[in-house]
């Protein structure tokens, strides 16, 4: 946010506007709107079914509900008021941690907030008699974090199961710009989340709703009350990266407001507060940390005669950068939008942030004669990007973008184990905005084609051990996943132990030797060969042989168990992952009965799933188990389907085959 002010004000015509708007709040009373709901609680006034309630069907199993959660926005003489009151209620020992409160406030030169604070804890006897514990202003305790950053913090005083919490707050600000936004959805199941909005007519706030019951309620309409009621709480759940992304909540900003100059006659005036796109990319370009390496042409020309030739293609002079880059500096962990070093300190340096890398990719692949500039991007793990808010603190990383062919092309260069056309599944965001002088624009990333995986193993069987060769074939991001994997190992065994084979002990496999094929280059399959021994029991001869064709399952455990989801599944890329086991039949023996094939597949085919076992000769049986997710984006109205997918193949990844001795 600090980064975004350095931008947006040093805009003079911006800063006058700001001020220009503070003083028409200073002069105006405003009123509060009628149609605005009031809270439906009262402070210390608890319901019969609140002094009851002990469960929720939200989620049984919760140790504390938050019964309601009232927030309110109001303006008056050049001040903005946001009020919220929260009551909870604890249900057991457990939830003794939802006493501890922190309020985060700023106190800086643009934005003065004031903050007062109420608390107090509710305890019911048996004749539902009401006794409340106040906190004391004593006990309220002002924490600065860091620079700005200040917290009220408490503890509720004569907490046990059944108490009811309960605080209100107000916070005073002159910021303007930004509103307090609401969350409806917190970590804990709420039954009622009511928020009132009082803004006035000639303050144009753009209003962003997230989460579908929110959107579906409330989009396309005029509000300045909002309601939800019933909401589940905001869990991780496997398989959706960033929960942010769709929890029930709305976000305002300011984008202008109307005046009416003074005199008869005069019309009304509309003044833009935020600046557009265009405005915006046009003045991140400006900033030292980005001028300092774009604008190093002659340094960039230099490196380039190194690197590539006049005969190379567009494609080839982009690997040939794209490799420079990545080999010449390393990546550290920081994701970034800007440049702390110049061109020359970041060579000099080498581990940079993710900014500092792609910047340098940018001003290499311009000196190369192509179409590049950086494109401002928002991880997964920082949420999705709202057009409607001309932001830069909207993104937190700056990948290159090339014009080829006609078409976009997008790089980052901080994975030493990811090829030039693949961008890091945290850089697989659906948009990033252009940072051109001349053309800047909105760019829709495209998604990588379907990584195709291979996994072959051939068993056969000595005496008393079973010898197995398993040959495994990798692509796209799971080549980079065991490529780094090797690495982190040293080539040691526990690259197999930990990474390929996670059960070998369950399993009694011994891991004879392994060996790896085309390590460096990216751009090619990266294959591991292994061979593994397993002692029989009673060795060949016993009446049955049991045999667990399962060395390598799709999915190591389901990760679709629980009844209830409430996020979207997102398997982030499509896959598509075959398994071949080739069984050489023991002299003597044969398959007690061969399972039945079987085929899944979620509608429309966005998951299929297949399953045979063959004998392709006689003595020989060949299974097949091919997995593949075309559709890597589930919504939670299909969580019944996955479910059903999911639960199948772990059957038939725990089933065995059986041979009997003939």
């Amino acid at each position: 946010m600090i980064k975004f002010m350095l931008v947006l004000f040093k805009n003079k015509n911006i800063a006058m506007k700001l001020i220009k708007l503070t003083s028409i709040l200073l002069l105006v009373i405003l009123p509060i709107s009628i149609y605005a709901q009031r809270s439906p609680i009262r402070y210390g006034k608890l319901s019969k079914e609140e002094k009851t309630i002990e469960k929720t069907n939200l989620d049984a199993d919760a140790n504390a509900i938050i019964l309601c959660d009232f927030g309110e926005i109001a303006f008056s003489r050049g001040e903005i008021t946001f009020s919220r009151h929260i009551r909870i209620k604890l249900l057991n020992k457990e939830s003794f941690d939802e006493a501890n409160i922190v309020i985060p406030y700023y106190i800086k030169e643009k934005k003065k907030e004031r903050v007062e604070v109420s608390a107090q804890t509710l305890n019911i006897n048996e004749k539902g008699k009401v006794k409340a514990t106040k906190i004391k202003k004593g006990d309220i305790f002002t924490i600065n974090v860091v620079d700005d950053l200040h917290e009220k913090r408490f503890t509720f005083p004569n907490v046990k199961p059944g108490s009811i919490i309960e605080y209100k707050y107000t916070l005073v600000s002159n910021d303007y710009l930004s509103l307090e936004g609401w969350t409806f959805q917190n970590n804990l199941p709420t039954l009622k989340s009511h928020f009132n909005a009082n803004i006035p007519s000639y303050l144009d706030y753009r209003i962003v709703l997230n989460g579908s019951r929110t959107s579906v309620k409330y989009g396309g309409k005029s509000n300045d009350f909002w309601v939800l009621e019933n909401l589940p709480p905001l869990e991780k759940e496997p398989h959706c990266p960033n929960p942010n992304d769709y929890v029930e909540s709305i976000r305002f900003q300011l984008a202008g407001y109307k005046t009416q100059p003074r005199g008869a006659g005069t019309t009304i005036q509309y003044e833009a507060v935020l600046p557009t796109w265009e405005i915006l990319a046009k003045e991140v370009l400006e900033l030292d940390s980005y001028k300092e390496v774009l604008e190093e042409k002659e340094k960039s020309d230099s490196i380039i005669a190194t690197i590539i030739n006049e005969e190379d293609s567009k494609r080839e002079r982009i690997k040939k950068i794209y490799k420079y880059v990545q080999d010449s500096l390393e990546w550290n962990e920081n994701y970034s939008m800007f440049a702390s070093e110049n061109f020359s300190e970041i060579l000099k340096k080498k581990r940079v942030s993710s900014g500092e890398i792609n910047l340098m990719l940018v001003r290499l692949l311009q000196s190369a004669d192509l179409d590049a500039n950086p494109l401002a991007t928002s991880t997964r793990s920082h949420g999705l990007v709202a057009e409607v808010y001309p932001l830069v603190s909207q993104f937190n990383q700056v990948l290159a973008h090339v014009k080829l062919y006609g078409k976009d092309f997008v790089m980052d260069a901080t994975s030493k184990f990811l090829p030039y056309d693949l961008l890091s599944k945290e850089n697989l965001t659906p948009l990033g905005y252009l940072l051109s002088k001349e053309k800047p624009r909105w760019v829709n990333a495209a998604y990588p084609a379907k990584a195709k995986n291979n996994i072959l193993i051939d068993l056969s069987f000595e005496e008393d051990r079973q010898a197995c060769r398993v040959v495994y074939s990798f692509k796209g991001y799971d080549a980079a996943k065991y490529r780094q994997a090797y690495q982190k190992e040293n080539g040691g065994d526990e690259f197999i132990t930990n990474h390929l084979i996670h059960n070998m002990e369950e399993q009694g496999l011994e891991l004879d030797s392994f060996q790896v094929e085309n390590l460096d280059d990216l751009g090619k399959k990266f294959s591991v060969t292994c061979y593994f021994t397993k002692e029989m029991d009673e060795g060949v001869g016993a009446a049955f042989i049991y045999i667990n064709p399962w060395m390598k399952k799709h999915f190591e455990k389901n990760p679709f168990r629980d009844d209830i989801r409430n996020l979207p599944i997102d398997f982030i890329v499509p896959t598509q992952e075959n398994l071949t086991v080739n069984i050489q039949l023991p002299e003597g023996y044969e398959l007690t009965e061969i399972p039945k094939s079987s085929k899944l597949a979620i509608k429309d085919k966005k998951a299929m799933y297949q399953y045979t076992v063959n004998e392709i000769i006689p003595g020989k049986i060949q299974l097949k188990s091919e997995l593949d997710i075309d559709d890597p984006f589930f919504n939670n109205n299909e969580y019944q389907a996955i479910q059903d997918f999911f639960s199948e193949l772990e059957i038939i990844q725990s089933s065995q085959l059986i041979l009997k001795k003939k």
